[in-house]
């Protein structure tokens, strides 16, 4: 599912998951619990996100812990989008350290 037309969360993680991400949140995990239902045979979710900011990292983080409580017997693996260096400040750092190390919801990650 990719997400079109929708206002960001200005680079800012706390926006993404705990004002502007939970408006959207509830229309995304209901689009992915009617594709799971739709399985035979549901193995695992595969989530592939940016961290550099609020909406891949802020939302992302609040998607996985929703689908860790829905989904807690299937793996979760998701695949993180890092910034470039070269346009890489101080706050993408700090929201990317918080991300990756606040990841207890996922089975295993994967940084490009």
């Amino acid at each position: 599912m990719t997400l079109l037309g929708q206002v960001g969360a200005s680079n800012n993680w706390a926006r993404g998951y705990h004002t502007d991400g939970l408006m959207a949140a509830n229309s995304i995990l209901d689009v992915a619990r009617r594709e799971a239902e739709s399985c035979d045979c549901l193995q695992g979710i595969q989530m592939i996100h940016a961290i550099g900011g609020g909406t891949g990292g802020g939302l992302g983080c609040l998607l996985l812990d929703h689908m860790r409580d829905e989904y807690p017997d299937r793996i979760i693996a998701s695949y993180c989008i890092v910034p470039s260096p070269k346009v890489l400040t101080s706050a993408d750092f700090v929201c990317m350290r918080v991300c990756v190390m606040g990841y207890r919801e996922q089975d295993t990650s994967d940084v490009f």
